[in-house]
């Protein structure tokens, strides 16, 4: 199923861009063979197939959800308005955005395509808890960034700041390397689990103390596709 939708798609992206370049060159019909209210038809359905192939990928993965604490729209809309709130903080300045991995890929990648600044943008990794739902170890960062921050404005980005170990950490990594200001961004803020003294500047959702996955967050590597998030049946999770 999922695999018939993908190709739906494609032969779709592909007769839009042939859409696009024939309309640019003022020969639509005669390179395309289409009409041109077809643009339209093609945007709607792959709008649509996009959609079903989200609905697909929640509903195959619904058994293993205890809940659903956020689904994809409202995700959608608070990343929206945490890019606006990014963008009036920083606006007329570059911004250098860290994200933490592998958690917070799918996040910043939503989030810097709604800011209006320009950005640089570098990757950190840093774990500690392996294929566990609790820290088995202190963090630790397994991949450093490339960048060079000095004098930079930084925005450091995770999926969920929990005890805050790992933000913790990986901050004082990068005021060591002298930046002009730090501020982070979290998508999931569980406060019951704090163990230091750390604060997120931007948070998407305060969260309660379960186990959660989806949109980046996994459970032993799993679970990071889901466009909703959801907390883990507790069956599934083995410590």
């Amino acid at each position: 199923m999922h695999r018939k939708l993908k190709n739906q798609i494609k032969n779709i992206n592909f007769n839009m861009r042939k859409l696009a370049a024939a309309i640019t060159e003022g020969d639509c019909r005669a390179k395309t063979n289409l009409p041109l209210g077809t643009f339209l038809v093609l945007e709607l359905s792959r709008t649509t197939l996009q959609i079903n192939m989200s609905t697909s990928i929640k509903e195959h993965f619904a058994d293993d959800l205890e809940k659903i604490l956020f689904d994809e729209s409202v995700i959608q809309e608070r990343v929206c308005a945490l890019g606006d709130m990014i963008n009036a903080k920083y606006a007329g300045r570059e911004l250098t955005v860290i994200a933490i991995t592998n958690g917070a890929i799918i996040f910043t990648a939503d989030l810097i395509r709604k800011l209006s600044l320009p950005i640089r943008l570098d990757c950190i990794h840093a774990s500690s808890y392996r294929d566990k739902t609790k820290p088995v170890h202190s963090p630790e960062v397994t991949a450093p960034m490339q960048l060079d921050v000095k004098g930079a404005d930084v925005l450091l980005i995770d999926d969920i700041l929990d005890t805050g170990n790992t933000l913790s950490k990986v901050s004082k990594r990068i005021w060591a390397m002298q930046p002009n200001s730090l501020k982070s961004c979290v998508l999931l803020d569980k406060k019951a689990r704090r163990s230091v003294d750390f604060e997120a500047d931007f948070v998407g959702f305060d969260v309660p103390d379960e186990f959660v996955v989806g949109y980046g967050l996994d459970f032993a590597g799993h679970y990071r596709q889901l466009p909703c998030i959801g907390v883990l049946k507790e069956h599934l999770r083995t410590d």
